[in-house]
This record gives C-alpha cells, sequence and structure tokens, in this order.
C-alpha cells in the first residue's frame, strides 16, 4: 500500500511511490532519460564511503549540521506539493539533470533511516509526514526514497542555530529545484490555512454524507451507509475513460464477502457523475434503468473519498425490527471497500473521517419516523432502545493503520460501536477492538462465520 499516491510521480517512476515501485531499474531509468530535478524531485548524490547527510558535519555554505539540511529538505517539500527526496541520486550541478547512480554502503539502511528520523523529530517542527523506502543495489549497499506527502499542517519550520540556547524557525518551501524562505506575511497565511484546515475537513465530510444520502432518495426503506474523507484527498484528478475503466475495474476485482457470506450487490457499470463513479444494481433488462438503487450503492470518488450503503432487511417490517448481527455482517462490508478504496486513491498517510448512518430513504428529509427496533436470535437486545431521526457516527482513523483487514475489523469495531450508541448499547458484541470476531454472537450463522474467518485469516474468540 503506497505511503501516498501522486499521479505525476508514479508515471515517472512507472508504478506506486513504494517498494514495488521505487527500485533501482527506475532510478536508473531516471538517469537514462536524463531526468531533471524539478519541485517534487530533489537528487541527492553520496560519496563513496559518506553516509547520507553524515552526522556532526556542517554544510560550509550554511554552517548547518547535514542532519539540519535533511529537515530543511523534507519541510520544503511538506510545505509545497510533496515530493521525493532520492538519497543515492546525482545530478549535475549546474542542469539538475540526473547523471549517476551512488548506493549508500557499508551501514544498514535500517540503522540510517533511526537515524533520520530522530534528525527529523529533533529538528522540524511541527513534524511532518514522511515514509522512508530503502532499495537494495544489485551490486551491494543501498538507495533511500523519502516519500514527502504535502501537508495541511505547513508551515513546517527548521530549528536554526542550536548554540546559547537560540532556537530560530526557518520555513523552507521548495521552488523548481531550489529552496527559498518562507518571509513573514507568507507564514501568516500558511497558519490561516493550518487553522481553517479542520473546518475545510468539515465542510469535505458534510459534503459528501449529504450527496450520498441524497441519492438515496430514489431509492426506498431504510439505508445503512458508512463514508469515508482522507484527510488529504486527491487533487487534479481527472474523470475521462481510462479514468471510469480503471475505477470500475478496482469495484469489480476481488471484494471481501461479508462474514455471514454476503456480497455488496452493487456490480452495475460505473456510471460517471461530478467528481466520482457511483454503481448500483446490474440492469436486468433493456427497459431498466442501469442507475436504479435497490440492493446497494457505492460511490468512489476521485479524490479519495467513498460513499457505500445497502438496505436493512426489517426482520418484521410491521415492527420494525432490526438483527443485530446483520447489522454487524453489513457493516464489515461497507467499512471494508470504503477503506480499501480509500487508501488505495489517497494513500495510507494522515487521517480519514468514517461517517457511519441509518437514513430512510423515504422519509422527509431522510428521517427516520417509525423508530428501529434492535433484536437478535433471542428477541430485543437487552438494553437497547428504540431509534428514530437520523443516527449517526463518526470515528476517525490513522490512513497507516488499515492496511490488512485485521485492522479494518477493528475500525468497523468503533464504526459499529458509534452506531449502537444510540440503541443504548456500548459496544459492538460480534466483531473485537483487536478484530477478533465472536461466531456465537452472530446467532444462528455461526458456522458460517467460522468458515469465513478461517478461509481470510481472522482469530475467532
Amino acid at each position: 500500500m503506497p505511503p501516498w499516491r501522486s499521479r505525476e510521480l508514479e508515471t515517472l517512476f512507472g508504478g506506486p511511490l513504494d517498494a514495488s515501485g521505487l527500485t533501482e531499474p527506475a532510478f536508473q531509468r531516471l538517469v537514462d532519460e536524463k531526468a531533471v530535478e524539478t519541485d517534487q524531485l530533489d537528487f541527492k548524490r553520496v560519496n563513496p564511503g559518506e553516509l547520507p547527510y553524515p552526522p556532526n558535519s556542517p554544510d560550509p555554505k550554511t554552517g548547518w549540521l547535514k542532519e539540519q539540511e535533511f529537515a530543511k529538505d523534507v519541510a520544503a517539500l511538506a510545505n509545497h506539493r510533496g515530493g521525493l527526496v532520492l538519497i543515492g541520486v546525482g545530478e549535475d550541478v549546474a542542469t539538475g539533470v540526473a547523471n549517476k547512480r551512488t548506493p549508500v554502503g557499508p551501514s544498514t539502511a535500517a540503522k540510517e533511516q533511526q537515524r533520520l528520523g530522530f534528525a527529523l523529530r529533533n529538528y522540524l517542527a511541527p513534524p511532518a509526514d514522511f515514509s522512508f523506502v530503502p532499495v537494495p543495489a544489485q551490486g551491494g549497499g543501498w538507495y533511500l526514497a523519502v516519500v514527502v506527502p504535502p501537508s495541511p499542517r505547513s508551515p513546517h519550520a527548521v530549528l536554526g542555530e542550536l548554540g546559547d540556547d537560540k532556537h530560530p524557525l526557518r520555513y523552507p518551501v521548495r521552488h523548481d529545484r531550489a529552496t527559498i524562505w518562507l518571509n513573514e506575511h507568507e507564514v501568516a497565511e500558511r497558519y490561516r490555512r493550518r487553522l481553517h484546515a479542520q473546518e475545510d475537513q468539515e465542510n469535505r465530510v458534510r459534503r459528501a454524507v449529504e450527496e450520498g444520502c441524497a441519492a438515496l432518495a430514489r431509492a426506498e426503506g431504510v439505508w445503512l451507509y458508512v463514508s469515508v474523507i482522507p484527510e488529504f484527498p486527491v487533487r487534479g484528478a481527472r474523470l475521462d475513460t481510462a479514468a471510469v475503466a480503471r475505477i470500475t475495474a478496482w469495484h469489480h476485482g476481488p471484494s471481501l464477502p461479508s462474514p455471514l457470506g454476503r456480497h455488496l450487490s452493487a456490480f452495475g457499470r460505473g456510471i460517471p457523475a461530478p467528481g466520482k463513479i457511483t454503481f448500483s444494481d446490474s440492469r436486468t433488462s433493456s427497459q431498466d434503468d442501469e442507475s436504479a438503487i435497490r440492493l446497494a450503492y457505492v460511490e468512489l470518488c476521485l479524490d479519495g473519498s467513498a460513499f457505500a450503503a445497502k438496505p436493512i432487511n426489517l426482520i418484521s417490517p410491521h415492527d420494525r425490527q432490526v438483527g443485530d448481527a446483520a447489522l454487524a455482517d453489513d457493516l464489515v462490508m461497507l467499512t471494508d471497500v470504503t477503506l480499501r478504496w480509500c487508501s488505495d486513491e489517497a494513500g495510507s498517510f494522515g487521517a480519514a473521517t468514517v461517517v457511519t448512518g441509518l437514513v430512510d430513504a423515504s422519509g422527509e428529509a431522510g428521517v427516520i419516523a417509525a423508530p428501529l427496533t434492535l433484536v437478535g436470535d433471542r428477541g430485543t437486545v437487552p438494553g437497547a432502545r428504540r431509534v428514530g431521526g437520523l443516527p449517526t457516527a463518526t470515528v476517525t482513523v490513522d490512513m497507516s493503520a488499515v492496511g490488512t483487514l485485521k485492522e479494518r475489523l477493528a475500525v468497523t469495531h468503533l464504526v459499529h460501536g458509534g452506531l449502537l450508541h444510540w440503541f443504548g448499547l456500548p459496544e459492538s458484541r460480534q466483531i473485537r477492538h483487536d478484530g477478533c470476531v465472536d461466531p456465537e454472537r452472530f446467532g444462528s450463522g455461526a458456522q458460517q462465520v467460522e468458515r469465513w474467518a478461517e478461509d481470510y485469516g481472522v482469530s475467532c474468540l
């Protein structure tokens, strides 16, 4: 799972910004094709026998330690559009053209990652998101790619001279091949943007949920939905024929069935909408509207956010009873598909907001007028109260911790618990906080859940 998605850089390297795309052959192509340093690429030659940014070594131009220079290089990218520091790729100083591969050795990559990580913690304020991608060299030694996403916590400052207890802050930003320094009014503007970042995220979350629920107004019945909105959205992605084909292929690829063996029935043609591709039921005849929403609905957005929903099967429509096991089962599917899209499309860095809720597609403004009752195999769940209105729950998750099914199930536990709070219950009975499942809590479907857990490597209680 790449730490950050940048279509521009992925095209240059021929793959994602992780170990599968950042390889020695990819670095050699930079040299062969005479790639030039840009505002997102910073080449760093390593002299034979030397370490990258050697410790206790002042820079002859600035007087800063080399480790401070590393913090400056990372901050300059974080304060701009993000990018890569490529340690072990040399360039012509005058032109910035890549002209040589210079792997590091003989120290281990792990040891140097630890040292450079300490340098960022010592000299960078506030901390910026980054990922190290070590690249083995075939002839011995290694290269190191430092992946730096653009940061909404900009401006990031570098601590300057540290003598005499002086800790001046300087704010670098990448400009073409060079680093420039933000002046006072630019720093003030960056702080203003940081203060408004939370408000911007809240607005994006509200719009994503409102647009998804508005689409469900074309359906009938009570629907359960999950929406995931990344803190770092993908910028500038185009909705064209290639994007439609790519997103459709992703959605029609392998998907996770629910513990009870159900699938999210939204396998129709991907239909473009502003900034997204939508999926609903497959068309069954030439007279049917292929955009009709009956069994499921999914929105996969170009910015990395997602919305997925399915109708709740009421045990007794007259009594408005909802099965607690079925609710957990549905949330596993919905949370898994939205988190996977968000991490695959926007990357594994930063946070994301996950919103779940219940909406009556036939009700006024989606409001559930006739309250719902939560029931188990033996009747009403003890302590549960009836729920109406617009129940919603919101949690914030670390996108670096959703790469495995176990981690996504742990998020499902949080999401499920937030929704159960509306019913007066503390947490999920079917899914544990550590991603384990309790088959017995799925009632008559316990054996099916055990088989599902074995097939997908999920731990059971």
